[in-house]
């Protein structure tokens, strides 16, 4: 099969729009096996091409009864005001603590769930948005959820075979997503919600976070002690082909992450299909750690 005929054949697989410009990335991974020699590739510092990954899975995270919205505003960090398909106006958690950009647009399409407890504040909760003709998950929680459970399925190569998956486990002043541990190894795994968009590439973080240098400097803490460490960046959103840290937003972060990645700390990039039927791995995509 021709090359091209290959390359057509994955972006309908998956059902992403891919542009030119990753069709060396898929050489790299569909085909250079058999058929490149890609050595000079493999080789540039600045490139980590994608492990090996399965094709893209079933939904892993199901939605149910969301509602359809418009976005009018997002104010006061965690509220967001939509207008629903009769006219009214709901306001919505925002489960999302960072500045959004790429994801914020008047009149975007939106999705809610709806609780209705009245203990809450707000009975609404903002899940989706739509934009860039993208559905990208703006719920940060949704990404440790996810992350837990593509682990204990064993379906994101190099961080499988564990027995023993827990979340949300303390390390000296740190507490880290997960933590998970099997008879050769026990690692440390810190998970990072990715909705930041420039250009082909998906970007963290979208405003400064010391909590995030934290992390990563208790990451190089517990891999200087002996454990494995990994920082797993969940991209909720699949209209990119790369992941790189945002040096233009919070360049002590971006340093960390570079130092960190030195010392031995793993870093993995899972890309997800977003849908209002569910959230769905397509599978580990390049990273790029240097400015």
């Amino acid at each position: 099969m021709r090359i091209s005929a290959q390359f057509a054949i994955f972006t309908e697989q998956y059902g992403v729009e891919v542009s030119k410009k990753s069709t060396m990335t898929f050489l790299f991974r569909h085909v250079a096996p058999n058929r490149l020699s890609v050595a000079p590739l493999a080789k540039h510092k600045n490139f980590t091409p994608m492990e090996s990954t399965p094709h893209q899975q079933p939904i892993a995270l199901h939605y149910e009864n969301l509602i359809a919205g418009r976005l009018l505003r997002r104010y006061a960090r965690f509220l967001a005001d939509v207008e629903l398909s009769d006219g009214s106006t709901a306001t919505a958690h925002c489960p999302n603590s960072g500045s959004m950009r790429s994801c914020i647009e008047p009149q975007a399409e939106v999705m809610l769930t709806h609780t209705p407890n009245p203990n809450r504040r707000t009975q609404y909760t903002w899940e989706l948005v739509r934009t860039n003709n993208c559905w990208v998950c703006i719920n940060t929680q949704r990404a440790n959820t996810l992350a837990i459970k593509l682990i204990k399925t064993n379906s994101i190569p190099s961080l499988n075979g564990y027995s023993t998956v827990q979340p949300e486990v303390r390390f000296g002043d740190s507490r880290f997503d997960i933590f998970a541990q099997n008879t050769n190894n026990q690692c440390f795994i810190e998970v990072k919600s990715v909705t930041l968009r420039e250009s082909n590439r998906a970007q963290f973080p979208d405003s400064p976070t010391a909590r995030g240098l934290k992390h990563l400097h208790a990451l190089m803490n517990a891999k200087a002690q002996g454990y494995r460490a990994a920082m797993l960046y969940m991209i909720q959103r699949a209209d990119v082909e790369i992941f790189a840290p945002a040096w233009h937003i919070d360049k002590a972060y971006a340093q960390a992450l570079l130092k960190a990645h030195s010392a031995g700390v793993e870093v993995f990039a899972m890309r997800i299909d977003v849908s209002p039927q569910g959230l769905t791995p397509i599978g580990l995509i390049p990273y790029q750690l240097h400015i």
